[in-house]
């Protein structure tokens, strides 16, 4: 895919597309990012940002799986296709979602709330434990690894088109993937 930059970029600079199919012709808006976005040196350009936002890590969500409330905040779309086995779709764009995350505190006590969203860029699992805090939500965490550090790590606790413990020997490898892709 070519992209053509007509303003206000120079060579060099990161640019931060939205994720959408492009056709022949058609614009849209990509800005670059704060260069503080970039600056966490444990590669969680988010953090940097929501300092004040518990975060888990995957080796802790891993060894606390059993005993944690793990909410994916994808669409409901990706959620069907893959997911945390085990984890409840709250979609971060839903409109009352901090009211179904207190319904979730009020059912399960003072369990421990882990909430997800794609990868480590994205935004909406510290947004949602800040908001959750606001609204009196305690032991919340931002899982910021996301979905792709997880399906990376913890395969067999993944839930791949309705097939728990996905096979990592089933997935395409990246470099096949790289191969076949069409510019």
């Amino acid at each position: 895919t070519q992209v053509e930059v007509t303003a206000g970029v120079s060579a060099g600079n990161l640019l931060v597309m939205p994720r959408q199919v492009l056709e022949q012709g058609q614009h849209i808006t990509a800005t670059t990012p704060d260069p503080q976005f970039l600056l966490d040196p444990a590669g969680y350009p988010r953090r940097v940002e929501y300092t004040n936002v518990p975060v888990i890590s995957t080796a802790d969500l891993d060894k606390q799986y059993d005993n944690t409330i793990i909410v994916d905040l994808s669409d409901r779309f990706v959620f069907s296709i893959v997911h945390v086995a085990k984890a409840i779709n709250i979609p971060y764009a839903e409109p009352n979602y901090i009211g179904q995350l207190k319904d979730l505190r009020s059912k399960f006590g003072e369990k421990p709330i882990v909430v997800y969203c794609d990868d480590r860029t994205c935004a909406a699992s510290y947004e949602t434990v800040r908001e959750a805090q606001r609204n009196g939500i305690n032991k919340i965490f931002a899982y910021d690894g996301g979905l792709a550090e997880w399906i990376q790590i913890s395969p067999q606790r993944t839930t791949l088109l309705g097939q728990s413990s996905m096979v990592p020997d089933k997935l395409v490898s990246s470099e096949y993937f790289q191969a076949r892709i069409l510019s």
